[in-house]
């Protein structure tokens, strides 16, 4: 890590940035706050696309920023990252040394029978130990690396603030290191899977309570699961659970002087089944007015959605879909500015709150959506948009649609309006990013 070394000559004072020590008689060394910075990926690869919107503010706030990314990542695409910040992929220990490690640590044992204690007899014990020792061994082998981390940059441990983006095993490591060496801070994002346990295949996340009651700060990114959080942990301390939207930046709309024939909805999502993206296709094959579906995105059921658009549309003269798959989070935006677009649709099964839907509003761009997590929190009924039951039909679907596509231009435009001004007070990235940057650097 960087010092601040200052040396005095009587009363001229110059001033360096140096890592080693002099020979000078008076070193005054002031140590820089620096993040630790631990994510599911970003830089590398497409996903998490959203943390492009905060690492500049976070670079701004912070000396400097390490971020730990998995190794098995580090092969694919880089995205550009702030001048200050340090690219580190893990040394992947041997598994057999971190698993025996788990269970040889006392933390591990109070941990899990914590976990034991607070879970419903449908989850089987057998289960609870299988995903804690998994978790557990994870988070050792991070923590390790941790440890070198310090090592080798000398780092001071009263100047450092471990952020995880994600409240699973990486949070853990962090609390690990914290027990460790003292002084350290660690914080936490919660979003949608990382809170709600009812989602998992098992119902069940490992270490909650030893998660909420080690960690300095947890962040969660809506009201929906901050009160789940707090009504289903009622002894979680209420000074160290904040809510924390997220948020993007500005688009500027590009003034298009081209006469719109049809009514253009768009997605923005993987393509996965949480998203039910073939909802959509089952939607529009009901609607009778010229109307063209744009969606943003890939994954792996990308290829069976095209077949299965195709063969639903099959005839309608009226309908045209552009399967754009993957783009960087800049040409979504470039997009967002210059196509003209009606409507932005969501019909996932389950959200935290969507930064696709923050990006569509930025772009005075009014949602159609299912009422599922915090995504009532951005589109408000008849203000901002217009929300569906969190399990729609076709038809329910083709319905809205269609009420929207009646609306009056003057009507139209008062939702898309609404839409900026709604992001603009709530989810604005140069508002958000920096009083979050502030506020955990100051821990």
């Amino acid at each position: 890590m960087q010092e601040l070394v200052l040396f005095s000559y009587g009363t001229n004072l110059c001033l360096f940035c140096t890592l080693e020590s002099t020979s000078f008689p008076r070193k005054i060394i002031l140590y820089m706050k620096c993040l630790i910075f631990l994510t599911g990926g970003y830089p590398f690869g497409n996903n998490e696309t959203f943390i492009e919107n905060e690492i500049e503010f976070l670079a701004e706030s912070f000396h400097k920023i390490f971020i730990l990314v998995p190794g098995k990542l580090n092969k694919t695409s880089k995205r550009d990252t702030p001048k200050n910040t340090v690219i580190i992929t893990p040394k992947k220990e041997n598994q057999v040394f971190c698993r025996l490690g788990a269970l040889c640590s006392k933390t591990f044992w109070q941990a899990f029978y914590s976990d034991i204690r607070r879970t419903d007899k449908k989850v089987s014990q057998i289960t609870i130990f299988r995903n804690c020792w998994h978790y557990f061994s994870r988070a050792l082998n991070l923590y390790k690396e941790l440890k070198r981390l310090f090592k080798i940059y000398r780092l001071s441990p009263g100047e450092i603030v471990i952020y995880s983006y994600w409240l699973d095993e990486k949070s853990l490591a962090g609390i690990l290191l914290k027990r460790n060496i003292p002084g350290v801070k660690v914080v936490s994002r919660a979003h949608r899977w990382d809170i709600y346990e009812e989602m998992q295949p098992s119902s069940f996340l490992p270490f909650r309570p030893f998660l909420y009651k080690n960690l300095d700060l947890l962040s969660i990114i809506s009201k929906e699961g901050l009160n789940y959080l707090s009504n289903k942990f009622p002894e979680l301390k209420k000074d160290i659970i904040t809510l924390d939207y997220l948020g993007t930046l500005p688009i500027k709309k590009v003034e298009d002087k081209q006469e719109k024939k049809s009514f253009t909805i768009i997605s923005c999502s993987r393509v996965i089944p949480r998203k039910r993206l073939e909802l959509i296709s089952n939607a529009i094959r009901f609607i009778e007015f010229p109307i063209h579906w744009i969606h943003v995105g890939g994954g792996p059921q990308l290829e069976k959605l095209k077949a299965e658009t195709r063969d639903l549309l099959r005839g309608k003269e009226n309908i045209s879909v552009n399967f754009m798959g993957d783009l960087t989070n800049q040409q979504v935006k470039n997009l967002l500015a210059k196509q003209e677009v009606d409507l932005f649709i969501s019909v996932s099964v389950s959200e935290g709150i969507p930064v696709s839907i923050m990006e569509a509003q930025s772009a005075g761009i009014p949602s159609l959506a299912t009422a599922v997590g915090g995504v009532v929190e951005i589109v408000i009924e008849g203000t901002t948009g217009w929300l569906l039951p969190g399990n729609p039909t076709p038809e329910e679907i083709a319905k809205k649609i269609k009420k929207i596509r009646a609306l009056s231009i003057e009507e139209m435009i008062e939702f898309k309006r609404n839409s900026l001004n709604h992001w603009r007070n709530n989810f604005n990235a140069e508002l958000n990013f920096p009083a979050f940057a502030e506020k955990i650097k100051n821990l």
